[in-house]
């Protein structure tokens, strides 16, 4: 499912975060700005979480804590999710956030949600 939502990917990945319960990486999340679609205050994230860690909600908690960080630690202002139309698990996720949709782009549909709401959501630990 990851190459048919997500791509090839990078055989070098370097996410933001990885997602680990009990000390066992699960998935990870990431942003980027390398999307031509992306507004002057925009950011796109990403995030994966392995099959047989879903529907314990590891994705919505790690893009939380995500838009967190990316609302104390960035200037941008917006994150958007472009997810394709068949991942209804990402669909879910992204009305969860809550996101508000822009329609679609490219035939996937392109969501966004302010960064900014999730300034003082959960906690953050400190990198060493």
């Amino acid at each position: 499912m990851f190459i048919r939502f997500l791509g090839e990917g990078d055989p070098h990945p370097a996410p933001t975060a990885c997602i680990t319960i009990a000390d066992e990486v699960v998935g990870w999340v990431d942003f980027d700005r390398d999307r031509s679609w992306l507004g002057v205050d925009e950011v796109n994230i990403g995030y994966n979480v392995f099959p047989a860690f879903r529907g314990h909600g590891y994705a919505t908690r790690a893009v939380r804590l995500l838009l967190r960080y990316v609302a104390s630690t960035t200037p941008w202002q917006t994150a958007t999710l472009l997810i394709d139309p068949q991942n209804e698990r990402s669909l879910a996720l992204a009305r969860r956030l809550p996101c508000v949709s822009h329609g679609d782009l490219d035939g996937n549909p392109y969501w966004k949600v302010p960064v900014e709401n999730f300034r003082s959501y959960g906690f953050l630990v400190d990198a060493p």
